[in-house]
């Protein structure tokens, strides 16, 4: 098992710490969006359920752009 040296290896390339900090600032932004959304749906007046139903709305675009996806990717396959 490799000790904290071996692990942390990466990090002395310039390249990849730039991709991993923009890498890890992307998913906490990502991550911090529900909260963002929750704060605005109820200091805009909205209820619990509104805020509900704005998170639903998220998830159910998200869901039908991975179908759509799935199945563009499933009928045209991999350029050759």
């Amino acid at each position: 098992m490799p000790g904290l040296e071996g692990r942390i290896g990466p990090l002395r390339n310039r390249n990849f710490r730039r991709f991993f900090a923009g890498w890890a600032t992307s998913l906490f932004g990502t991550g911090m969006a529900p909260v963002a959304v929750a704060f605005a749906v109820l200091n805009s007046g909205g209820s619990p359920s509104d805020l509900g139903y704005v998170l639903t709305a998220g998830v159910g675009a998200t869901v039908v752009c991975l179908l759509l996806g799935g199945v563009a990717a499933d009928r045209f396959g991999r350029p050759t």
